[in-house]
């Protein structure tokens, strides 16, 4: 694919998300509506990985600048609704979405806060968010975001960030070694030293090794943190994500352990690959072949392996449905279409480790 035809594709990107992000703020059109916001489709995802991705292209595409940051400032205003986050107030019946456990959400808003200032965003975020549900109200600034996400890391022993209470998993732990990166490069602090007691313990603790075996790829699907206990399995869709995401911070294990994932691919012909999702944990809304696809090919893309991007991304070219109208691109294909998209929009810009390292 050419130059000028990537550019044009990721503008329609952009365009996707700044429809998205920009409608009025109290309407939601084109996002997929979950059965419950507490699984893998729900709001704060739809919206951190589209702010992942305008991040890469505005850094591709530097005319894009200004108008990317004002898309990450409605997407990340959006990530503070109640709506992305009220899950966690049913769950547990705390309105500090913060301050502990949670990194589902937390280690998403502080990453998506970060990117938004290492691009040259304002202030605003270092002025008090504030968290109301019905008589509980809580207010963070960028900074104690991080620094409470920083704090939780040193705290465990496990050294990572509970999702729910009492389990993590490391797909999401990979947001808050990200917040501890960006807020280090913004601030000059020092809380990506705990991101390698935490990697530390992955490697030690959740991280397959010996013959492959169904069932076994690279990680872990869920550590319970009160048990101290990994679960022998794993999940294409959890491998995928930790491995993506985990590319840029730890190359090295990335790279180990990637090759645990890959065989798991499924050729439908020469030069057209997907990640498959089981059944039952599609229809439990848990992921779907569509975005474990996406994860997969944004890995490949922070490899450096281009027949295998290339692989997956002609899988999404044929199967996932892709719309180009009015300027915008959308792959319909999967459940939630702003998840999916935003995932290959990401890949295509060439990911966020490129970003990190500029």
């Amino acid at each position: 694919m050419s130059r000028s035809v990537t550019d044009r594709r990721l503008e329609a990107y952009l365009q996707t998300f700044e429809r998205l992000a920009l409608q009025p703020r109290d309407q939601w059109r084109g996002f997929f509506t979950p059965r419950s916001e507490s699984m893998n489709f729900g709001l704060r995802f739809q919206l951190a990985f589209p702010c992942y991705a305008v991040a890469a292209i505005a850094h591709v595409l530097p005319a894009t600048h200004e108008r990317g940051l004002a898309i990450m400032a409605a997407l990340i205003d959006r990530m503070l609704d109640p709506l992305a986050w009220r899950y966690w107030a049913r769950a547990t019946g705390s309105g500090d979405p913060v301050g502990r456990a949670n990194i589902q959400y937390s280690g998403h808003l502080g990453h998506m806060i970060g990117l938004y200032k290492l691009l040259g965003g304002d202030d605003r975020y270092d002025q008090s968010l504030h968290f109301t549900h019905d008589d509980q109200h809580v207010s963070y600034t960028y900074s104690e975001i991080a620094a409470a996400l920083h704090e939780q890391m040193r705290a465990n022993r496990y050294h990572g960030v509970d999702c729910e209470p009492g389990n993590t998993y490391v797909s999401c732990t990979d947001h808050a070694l990200w917040s501890n990166v960006l807020h280090d490069r913004i601030y000059g602090t020092n809380f990506a030293t705990a991101n390698e007691q935490w990697l530390a313990f992955l490697d030690r603790r959740l991280t397959f090794r010996g013959p492959r075996v169904i069932g076994r790829g690279a990680v872990s699907a869920i550590y319970l943190t009160k048990l101290n206990f990994a679960a022998p399995l794993g999940l294409n869709f959890m491998d995928a994500w930790s491995l993506a995401f985990l590319a840029p911070i730890a190359p090295a294990w990335t790279h180990r352990n990637a090759d645990r994932l890959w065989p798991r691919l499924r050729w439908t012909e020469p030069g057209v690959a997907y990640l498959p999702s089981a059944r039952i944990w599609t229809e439990m809304e848990g992921s779907d072949s569509a975005v474990n696809t996406g994860f997969a090919h944004l890995l490949a893309v922070e490899l450096g392996d281009h027949q295998r991007a290339a692989a997956l991304l002609s899988y999404a070219e044929r199967r996932l449905q892709p719309v180009e109208q009015d300027g915008a691109r959308l792959l319909l294909g999967g459940l939630a279409a702003p998840y999916t998209t935003a995932l290959f929009a990401l890949g295509e810009a060439g990911g966020l480790g490129q970003v990190l390292n500029a």
